[in-house]
């Protein structure tokens, strides 16, 4: 191992490259600030305490469980060590197992050194991976926190990491990679996703939506060309149907050593089913609250009669937002397009498993049979096993939502994502330098 002072200088030079340390564009008005206040909330909290309270009372009467694994494809030993770690038993449903770690745990204070990635305006409908930025007046920039460890590992892989829905690289659990990433002497770079963060957007055309990968693609040349590294992606709920849906467009011309999805759906229109009823129901009002606030409120003036603000203050769910923003926003003309362009196995039918036999690289797609957001059926369990060489789908009994809990909590954190991501980027990166 080199200290990292000593390759510090040619990384950041050579990210320079691609990279700038500021906002490379003039913004008309700063994005108004906007938080969700226990106002929004209180609604939401008083239907979900009944639930929290009787997940606490069956938790104190259940008998002790595992993880179980189920692993379809290739898996490594070190994955399948997980499987003998023990869950936190007095957190017995897969509610409390997404939202204990978030009430319990307070994100890591991370140094983070952002930098600004041109990318293209890339409007939904005409996405793709290789897309990149050619100093058209469209340009968009996406913010890019990168975290320089204190050892450079020379064998180590660089991690590209992807957050959640109205999530940043402020979120604990992706603090959580990163701190452990870097202890390993690896460089971790979140990207943060258009408008997220109080970051700026021009222009309404270029504001996020969970179709366009072009941006994921830029991130992974950028760190690559700096680190001279292999990149491993790993994505977090929405960060991973970004990060599958990626690989599965790029193809076998993907530049990642291995792409890891936690949490997150590869046939987003399964949501829609009864499946997905009682998240609807239970998990998505603060979900949609947080989209209004971190998407529509900044741009409404902007955005003039794209959409309807009546519309949009009626919506209480994800899909009913999807429908009401991003469709109108950026031209599809259903919610079931947006969402089968958005997914990396399209509707799940024939044509969406030819779509996922596209991917060339190693896909690990780690979910919960108990994730109260994102239904496990959005995995496509039955069908999905077979339609690539390149996937390993790892099924856990319990874990809930970008969870995991992991006994005892305080130590452990969100340890079972993190080393599951490390687990695999280690046995996939070993295999190609080997």
């Amino acid at each position: 191992m080199r200290k990292a002072h000593d390759v510090w200088a040619c990384e950041r030079e050579r990210l320079a490259s691609v990279c700038s340390k500021r906002y490379p564009f003039e913004v008309g008005s700063e994005p108004l600030e906007t938080k969700m206040g226990v106002v929004v909330l209180l609604p939401w909290l008083l239907r979900f305490l009944p639930t929290l309270i009787v997940g606490v009372v069956r938790s104190l009467f259940a008998p002790a469980v595992g993880f179980e694994l189920e692993i379809h494809g290739r898996v490594e030993e070190s994955l399948r060590s997980l499987g003998q770690l023990s869950p936190a038993r007095w957190v017995g449903t897969g509610d409390l197992r997404t939202i204990v770690p978030y009430l319990l745990l307070s994100p890591r204070r991370l140094e983070y050194d952002r930098w600004w990635l041109r990318v293209p305006c890339c409007p939904a409908r005409r996405d793709d991976p290789y897309a990149r930025a050619t100093g058209a007046a469209d340009d968009e920039a996406c913010a890019l926190d990168v975290a320089w460890p204190a050892y450079r590992n020379e064998n180590g892989p660089t991690f590209v990491i992807l957050h959640g829905l109205n999530g940043g690289s402020d979120d604990g659990y992706v603090g959580d990679l990163v701190a452990a990433a870097t202890a390993r002497g690896s460089v971790a770079a979140v990207l943060v996703n258009r408008g997220l963060m109080d970051t700026p957007v021009r222009g309404t055309r270029a504001l996020f939506h969970g179709a366009r990968t072009c941006d994921v693609g830029a991130a992974v040349d950028a760190l690559s060309l700096s680190t001279r590294q292999p990149v491993v992606l790993v994505g977090f709920s929405m960060g991973a149907i970004l990060a599958a849906n990626y690989a599965v467009k790029a193809g076998s011309r993907c530049p990642c050593a291995a792409t890891v999805a936690i949490s997150g759906s590869l046939c987003a229109a399964k949501t829609l089913e009864p499946c997905g009823d009682r998240s609807r129901r239970l998990w998505q009002p603060p979900l949609t609250a947080g989209l209004k606030q971190s998407f529509y409120l900044p741009n409404a003036r902007r955005l003039g009669s794209k959409v309807d603000p009546r519309r949009i203050q009626r919506c209480s769910t994800v899909p009913e937002f999807d429908e009401a923003f991003v469709c109108r926003v950026h031209g599809y003309p259903a919610l079931r397009a947006y969402y089968d362009d958005m997914s990396a196995a399209g509707a799940g039918d024939e044509a969406g498993l030819a779509k996922f036999s596209n991917l060339g690289t190693p896909l690990l797609v780690l979910h919960a049979k108990d994730d109260p957001i994102l239904p496990v059926e959005a995995c496509l369990p039955d069908k999905i096993a077979d339609a690539s060489p390149h996937l390993t789908l790892l099924l856990t009994d319990v874990g809930g939502h970008v969870g995991w809990p992991v006994a005892p909590i305080a130590k452990h954190r969100w340890g079972f994502m993190v080393e599951a991501a490390l687990a695999f980027a280690d046995a996939k990166v070993k295999e190609q330098t080997d």
